[in-house]
């Protein structure tokens, strides 16, 4: 009986049968059982997931600063880089705005917040915020990109502002390109050993999502997750809009067939998913954008990271619709200047949402005190917000590749044959 379970469930996941998505698959539902199984007893598993977690994230601040710093050392054409930012940038506001449309619309259409019988004081939490709807400021934030000291940059882990500061300092190697060339060639060598690290620390894929997947199963309150399965089903048949038509319509619109973008982005989704974090998807985004999708290298070292920071399609989704569900439950009546103060709030606070877990939660109580909901509401749909960060992610990190592919079919760079191919590479689990 222990050989058949060790050969059935252990063997796999140590992973000496299958490869590391399979792993991850069994990780899954073997946490899953775990979970349910053992309650509390086995809440000390997170410590598995947290441990990845800074694994993956330890990966992302030199990825950025070589990926991006390699990029701009040897670009040819300096000019074409601010075409490729601003075209970046505009498609990632009119997807937020969208998006944040699209929540706060099927939020009036469903009602999810009408004669639930949630009483707001039972879940009620004391969220702190240091930022009252006056402090969010879009000065402030344009002020915040740029780095003051690049050091506290790296340490604080701030993506925009290590993305500033390694184009600066990529363009500055690019434009002494004669006195340079030994810069040049340690930053590819560089480049090389941190794509081994990021192939090395996803190894441990499975045994992260294990104590992930434990913790969550062992913490979740099934009675407040059911009543609360009303909001979490819309915000998912949302989601499911924006992956499977908002998204492929934009494609078409581009000229693009979305079927090769919806098979090849899944292994993305996937990750983004388990993890629930747009950061520790960064590198895998890029390398299916590179790799599978046809993206040019210049696109996806910057559109990439810079999607991760500002492009929160997810965020914006959630935050319209459950702040019109928060309001709901409150018997609040909102008018139509309330509703375009969400989407502005939703835009701006998408912005400054970090692309880790449940940054969000942070985010919302500005938009209730917009609208005259008690922030301590938040604390009404807290015991879902794992799995509505889960769903966010995996928005998010399909707009930054969606971003980058109409961003190269515009300037004529994008490899079509690439994107319309059969073969793509593995990242999950390949030598």
């Amino acid at each position: 009986m222990l050989g058949k379970l060790y050969r059935c469930f252990i063997k796999p996941v140590l992973g000496l049968n299958f490869n590391t998505s399979n792993q991850m698959l069994y990780a899954i539902f073997i946490g899953i059982v775990f979970g349910l199984i053992f309650r509390e007893k086995v809440v000390f598993i997170k410590i598995l997931g947290d441990i990845f977690i800074k694994m993956i994230k330890m990966t992302v601040v030199p990825l950025i600063f070589i990926s991006v710093t390699h990029v701009f050392c040897t670009m040819q054409d300096t000019l074409k880089f601010g075409k490729i930012a601003i075209q970046c940038i505009v498609i990632f506001l009119i997807t937020t705005c969208l998006t944040s449309i699209l929540g706060i619309s099927f939020a009036l259409m469903f009602q999810p917040g009408v004669n639930t019988g949630i009483d707001p004081n039972a879940f009620a939490i004391v969220t702190k915020t240091t930022q009252s709807v006056n402090e969010v400021k879009l000065s402030g934030i344009i002020a915040d990109i740029f780095p003051d000291n690049p050091f506290k940059s790296f340490a604080e882990g701030n993506i925009l502002q290590i993305l500033i500061f390694a184009i600066f300092f990529g363009l500055s190697v690019n434009f002494i390109s004669n006195k340079t060339k030994n810069v040049v060639i340690i930053v590819n060598e560089l480049a090389d050993v941190v794509f081994k690290l990021v192939a090395i620390v996803i190894k441990f894929a499975p045994i992260g999502i294990f104590g992930l997947i434990t913790y969550l199963a062992a913490t979740q309150d099934p009675t407040a997750l059911i009543s609360l399965l009303k909001l979490l089903v819309l915000v998912y048949a949302a989601g499911f809009v924006i992956l499977l038509i908002f998204y492929p319509l934009i494609l078409l619109a581009f000229g693009l067939n979305p079927i090769p973008f919806i098979k090849k982005i899944f292994e993305v989704q996937y990750f983004a998913f388990l993890t629930s974090s747009s950061t520790a998807t960064i590198p895998l985004t890029k390398f299916t954008s590179e790799k599978n999708l046809g993206v040019t290298e210049g696109t996806a070292s910057f559109g990439v990271p810079l999607g991760a920071t500002i492009n929160m399609n997810g965020t914006s989704l959630h935050l319209g619709l459950t702040s019109i569900f928060l309001a709901q439950v409150a018997g609040i009546d909102l008018h139509f200047t309330q509703y375009i103060n969400i989407v502005i709030l939703c835009i701006v606070l998408a912005v400054g949402t970090a692309g880790v877990p449940a940054a969000s939660l942070l985010m919302m109580p500005v938009i209730l005190i917009a609208i005259g909901v008690p922030p301590e509401y938040v604390g009404i749909y807290v015991g879902i917000d794992r799995f509505l960060d889960m769903l966010r992610s995996i928005i998010n990190v399909s707009g930054d590749a969606l971003t980058c592919v109409i961003v190269d079919k515009i300037g004529k760079r994008l490899d079509i044959k690439k994107y319309n191919s059969k073969k793509t590479e593995k990242f999950i689990g390949h030598k």
